[in-house]
Protein backbone atom coordinates (compact mmCIF):
# COMPACT_ATOMS: atom_id res chain seq x y z
CA UNK A 1 0.00 0.00 0.00
CA UNK A 2 3.10 2.27 0.57
CA UNK A 3 3.68 1.80 -3.18
CA UNK A 4 0.04 3.49 -4.37
CA UNK A 5 0.42 6.54 -1.27
CA UNK A 6 3.73 7.05 -2.80
CA UNK A 7 1.97 7.09 -6.53
CA UNK A 8 -0.57 9.15 -5.20
CA UNK A 9 1.63 11.43 -3.90
CA UNK A 10 3.83 11.96 -7.22
CA UNK A 11 0.48 12.42 -9.30
CA UNK A 12 -0.68 15.47 -6.97
CA UNK A 13 3.29 17.08 -7.56
CA UNK A 14 3.21 16.49 -11.44
CA UNK A 15 -0.66 17.90 -11.51
CA UNK A 16 1.00 20.89 -10.15
CA UNK A 17 3.47 21.31 -12.72
CA UNK A 18 1.16 20.48 -15.94
CA UNK A 19 -0.95 22.76 -18.35
CA UNK A 20 -4.72 22.56 -18.24
CA UNK A 21 -4.88 20.19 -21.06
CA UNK A 22 -3.07 17.38 -18.94
CA UNK A 23 -4.80 18.12 -16.04
CA UNK A 24 -7.89 15.74 -16.79
CA UNK A 25 -6.31 12.59 -17.36
CA UNK A 26 -4.07 12.89 -14.73
CA UNK A 27 -7.11 13.72 -12.27
CA UNK A 28 -8.21 10.77 -13.53
CA UNK A 29 -5.80 8.70 -12.83
CA UNK A 30 -5.32 10.18 -9.05
CA UNK A 31 -9.65 9.23 -8.69
CA UNK A 32 -8.18 5.79 -9.68
CA UNK A 33 -5.23 5.25 -7.32
CA UNK A 34 -7.25 6.82 -4.54
CA UNK A 35 -10.14 4.12 -4.90
CA UNK A 36 -7.77 1.68 -5.45
CA UNK A 37 -6.13 2.53 -2.41
CA UNK A 38 -9.16 2.70 -0.20
CA UNK A 39 -10.48 -0.92 -1.89
CA UNK A 40 -7.32 -2.22 -0.74
CA UNK A 41 -7.22 -0.62 2.72
CA UNK A 42 -10.66 -1.80 3.50
CA UNK A 43 -9.43 -5.13 2.55
CA UNK A 44 -6.48 -5.26 4.67
CA UNK A 45 -8.88 -4.24 8.06
CA UNK A 46 -11.20 -7.43 6.80
CA UNK A 47 -8.57 -9.94 6.70
CA UNK A 48 -7.16 -8.45 10.02
CA UNK A 49 -10.82 -9.11 11.79
CA UNK A 50 -11.09 -12.21 10.45
CA UNK A 51 -7.77 -13.52 11.88
CA UNK A 52 -8.56 -11.50 15.21
CA UNK A 53 -12.19 -13.28 15.38
CA UNK A 54 -11.05 -16.99 14.80
CA UNK A 55 -12.83 -16.61 11.56
CA UNK A 56 -11.95 -19.59 8.58
CA UNK A 57 -11.97 -18.86 4.53
CA UNK A 58 -14.34 -21.49 3.29
CA UNK A 59 -13.41 -20.11 -0.69
CA UNK A 60 -10.95 -18.39 -2.40
CA UNK A 61 -12.56 -17.38 -6.30
CA UNK A 62 -10.64 -15.99 -9.45
CA UNK A 63 -12.46 -12.50 -10.77
CA UNK A 64 -11.67 -12.71 -14.12
CA UNK A 65 -12.37 -10.48 -16.80
CA UNK A 66 -12.24 -11.74 -20.29
CA UNK A 67 -8.90 -13.80 -20.18
CA UNK A 68 -7.40 -12.02 -17.48
CA UNK A 69 -7.73 -12.33 -13.71
CA UNK A 70 -8.59 -9.23 -11.56
CA UNK A 71 -9.04 -9.90 -8.58
CA UNK A 72 -9.76 -12.59 -5.95
CA UNK A 73 -13.10 -12.95 -3.61
CA UNK A 74 -12.59 -14.63 -0.22
CA UNK A 75 -15.51 -16.15 1.58
CA UNK A 76 -15.85 -16.46 5.34
CA UNK A 77 -17.95 -19.17 7.42
CA UNK A 78 -18.74 -16.21 9.13
CA UNK A 79 -17.67 -12.84 7.84
CA UNK A 80 -19.51 -11.34 4.36
CA UNK A 81 -17.44 -11.63 1.55
CA UNK A 82 -14.63 -9.35 -0.12
CA UNK A 83 -12.92 -8.93 -2.77
CA UNK A 84 -9.48 -7.33 -3.66
CA UNK A 85 -8.44 -6.05 -6.84
CA UNK A 86 -5.32 -6.37 -8.96
CA UNK A 87 -3.41 -2.58 -9.49
CA UNK A 88 -4.80 -1.33 -12.94
CA UNK A 89 -1.52 0.73 -14.12
CA UNK A 90 -1.32 -1.92 -17.24
CA UNK A 91 -2.57 -0.97 -20.19
CA UNK A 92 -6.19 -2.40 -20.52
CA UNK A 93 -5.76 -4.23 -17.23
CA UNK A 94 -2.87 -6.62 -19.07
CA UNK A 95 0.09 -5.70 -17.10
CA UNK A 96 -1.47 -4.48 -13.66
CA UNK A 97 0.79 -5.57 -10.81
CA UNK A 98 -1.39 -7.95 -8.55
CA UNK A 99 -1.69 -6.14 -4.79
CA UNK A 100 -1.90 -9.30 -3.42
CA UNK A 101 0.33 -12.62 -3.49
CA UNK A 102 -1.77 -15.51 -1.92
CA UNK A 103 -0.21 -19.04 -1.44
CA UNK A 104 -1.32 -21.79 0.72
CA UNK A 105 0.31 -23.65 3.60
CA UNK A 106 -1.21 -27.47 5.21
CA UNK A 107 -3.29 -25.04 7.25
CA UNK A 108 -3.77 -21.25 6.36
CA UNK A 109 -4.55 -19.08 3.11
CA UNK A 110 -1.04 -16.56 3.31
CA UNK A 111 -2.25 -13.09 1.98
CA UNK A 112 1.27 -11.07 1.08
CA UNK A 113 0.42 -7.38 -0.22
CA UNK A 114 2.89 -5.57 -1.79
CA UNK A 115 3.53 -2.84 1.35
CA UNK A 116 5.12 -6.00 2.86
CA UNK A 117 1.84 -6.92 4.92
CA UNK A 118 1.33 -10.12 5.28
CA UNK A 119 -2.15 -11.81 7.16
CA UNK A 120 -2.44 -16.03 7.35
CA UNK A 121 -5.50 -16.69 8.06
CA UNK A 122 -6.87 -20.97 8.87
CA UNK A 123 -8.79 -22.87 5.86
CA UNK A 124 -12.11 -25.14 5.95
CA UNK A 125 -10.79 -27.95 3.80
CA UNK A 126 -14.12 -29.79 3.73
CA UNK A 127 -15.85 -26.07 2.61
CA UNK A 128 -13.04 -25.68 -0.20
CA UNK A 129 -13.61 -29.13 -1.49
CA UNK A 130 -17.51 -28.58 -1.16
CA UNK A 131 -17.05 -25.50 -3.61
CA UNK A 132 -15.41 -27.80 -6.51
CA UNK A 133 -17.11 -27.04 -10.14
CA UNK A 134 -15.24 -29.36 -12.03
CA UNK A 135 -12.59 -32.19 -12.00
CA UNK A 136 -10.46 -32.43 -15.62
CA UNK A 137 -8.34 -35.31 -16.39
CA UNK A 138 -5.49 -34.01 -18.66
CA UNK A 139 -3.70 -36.22 -20.60
CA UNK A 140 -0.08 -37.13 -21.82
CA UNK A 141 -0.70 -39.00 -24.58
CA UNK A 142 -2.95 -38.93 -27.53
CA UNK A 143 -5.25 -41.47 -27.43
CA UNK A 144 -6.50 -39.69 -23.96
CA UNK A 145 -4.99 -42.59 -21.68
CA UNK A 146 -3.37 -42.56 -18.67
CA UNK A 147 -0.62 -45.59 -18.67
CA UNK A 148 0.29 -47.50 -16.18
CA UNK A 149 3.86 -48.65 -16.66
CA UNK A 150 5.35 -51.50 -15.23
CA UNK A 151 8.96 -53.34 -15.28
CA UNK A 152 11.92 -53.67 -13.17
CA UNK A 153 11.15 -50.43 -11.70
CA UNK A 154 8.20 -51.27 -10.17
CA UNK A 155 3.99 -50.48 -11.37
CA UNK A 156 3.27 -46.20 -11.48
CA UNK A 157 1.31 -44.50 -13.39
CA UNK A 158 1.31 -40.31 -13.46
CA UNK A 159 -1.83 -38.24 -13.59
CA UNK A 160 -2.41 -34.65 -13.99
CA UNK A 161 -5.77 -33.36 -12.85
CA UNK A 162 -7.12 -29.40 -13.68
CA UNK A 163 -9.33 -28.45 -10.80
CA UNK A 164 -12.00 -25.41 -10.68
CA UNK A 165 -11.67 -23.20 -8.97
CA UNK A 166 -8.16 -23.09 -9.14
CA UNK A 167 -8.15 -22.08 -5.35
CA UNK A 168 -8.79 -26.00 -4.26
CA UNK A 169 -6.12 -27.19 -5.68
CA UNK A 170 -3.95 -25.04 -3.56
CA UNK A 171 -5.05 -26.80 -0.10
CA UNK A 172 -4.94 -29.96 -1.47
CA UNK A 173 -2.82 -33.06 -0.31
CA UNK A 174 -2.32 -36.67 -0.60
CA UNK A 175 -4.07 -36.99 2.45
CA UNK A 176 -7.61 -35.77 1.26
CA UNK A 177 -7.41 -36.98 -2.31
CA UNK A 178 -7.97 -40.51 -3.21
CA UNK A 179 -7.44 -42.82 -6.24
CA UNK A 180 -9.38 -45.76 -7.00
CA UNK A 181 -9.47 -48.28 -9.84
CA UNK A 182 -12.48 -50.55 -10.54
CA UNK A 183 -12.32 -53.14 -12.91
CA UNK A 184 -14.33 -53.27 -15.88
CA UNK A 185 -16.42 -56.51 -16.16
CA UNK A 186 -20.28 -56.89 -15.64
CA UNK A 187 -21.27 -57.90 -12.26
CA UNK A 188 -23.99 -57.30 -9.22
CA UNK A 189 -21.33 -55.50 -7.25
CA UNK A 190 -18.20 -52.79 -7.99
CA UNK A 191 -15.39 -53.70 -6.18
CA UNK A 192 -13.31 -50.31 -5.74
CA UNK A 193 -9.22 -51.14 -5.36
CA UNK A 194 -7.61 -47.70 -3.27
CA UNK A 195 -4.16 -47.33 -5.32
CA UNK A 196 -1.36 -45.62 -3.18
CA UNK A 197 -0.50 -42.29 -3.82
CA UNK A 198 3.74 -41.90 -3.61
CA UNK A 199 4.06 -38.50 -4.98
CA UNK A 200 1.83 -35.39 -4.91
CA UNK A 201 2.23 -31.70 -5.70
CA UNK A 202 -0.46 -29.14 -6.50
CA UNK A 203 -1.05 -25.49 -7.60
CA UNK A 204 -3.55 -22.71 -6.28
CA UNK A 205 -2.33 -20.22 -8.94
CA UNK A 206 -3.35 -22.80 -11.98
CA UNK A 207 -5.53 -25.27 -10.14
CA UNK A 208 -3.09 -28.30 -11.54
CA UNK A 209 -2.19 -31.11 -9.39
CA UNK A 210 -0.29 -33.98 -10.09
CA UNK A 211 -0.23 -37.41 -9.02
CA UNK A 212 1.89 -40.70 -9.03
CA UNK A 213 0.26 -43.76 -7.99
CA UNK A 214 1.27 -46.91 -7.13
CA UNK A 215 0.18 -49.85 -9.29
CA UNK A 216 1.05 -52.62 -6.70
CA UNK A 217 -2.67 -53.46 -5.82
CA UNK A 218 -4.30 -54.14 -8.79
CA UNK A 219 -4.29 -58.14 -10.33
CA UNK A 220 -2.22 -60.18 -12.15
CA UNK A 221 -5.78 -60.43 -14.52
CA UNK A 222 -5.20 -56.72 -15.59
CA UNK A 223 -1.55 -56.92 -16.48
CA UNK A 224 -1.93 -59.90 -18.39
CA UNK A 225 -4.87 -58.38 -20.22
CA UNK A 226 -7.52 -60.32 -19.55
CA UNK A 227 -9.59 -57.72 -17.59
CA UNK A 228 -9.61 -53.95 -17.93
CA UNK A 229 -9.63 -51.32 -15.27
CA UNK A 230 -10.36 -47.83 -14.80
CA UNK A 231 -9.59 -45.44 -12.47
CA UNK A 232 -11.11 -42.59 -10.72
CA UNK A 233 -10.76 -39.28 -8.32
CA UNK A 234 -12.21 -39.15 -5.13
CA UNK A 235 -11.86 -36.43 -2.66
CA UNK A 236 -12.28 -36.55 1.23
CA UNK A 237 -15.06 -34.19 2.64
CA UNK A 238 -16.94 -34.35 -0.80
CA UNK A 239 -19.93 -36.49 0.26
CA UNK A 240 -17.80 -39.75 -1.71
CA UNK A 241 -18.50 -38.43 -4.84
CA UNK A 242 -15.77 -39.68 -7.64
CA UNK A 243 -14.66 -37.90 -10.40
CA UNK A 244 -13.32 -38.78 -14.01
CA UNK A 245 -13.71 -42.73 -14.65
CA UNK A 246 -11.04 -42.98 -17.23
CA UNK A 247 -9.37 -46.03 -18.53
CA UNK A 248 -6.22 -47.08 -17.42
CA UNK A 249 -4.00 -48.35 -19.71
CA UNK A 250 -1.01 -50.92 -19.03
CA UNK A 251 2.28 -50.80 -20.72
Amino acid sequence: MKKIVFLIIVVCIAISSCDKTDLSGIESRLSKLETEYSQLADAVKALQSAKEEGDYITSVSPVVEGDIVVGYTIKFRKADSITIYNGKDGKDGKDATSNVAISYTSTSVVFKFTDGTTIDIPYSASDFIKSIVSVTFVPEYSDGLPTMLYGKSGKHASLRYLISPSSVAGILTKNNVKVNAVYTQTRASIDCTPLAITAFSSDGSTGVIDITIDGSALSNEYYSGKVSASISLQFSSDNGTSYNYIGLRAA
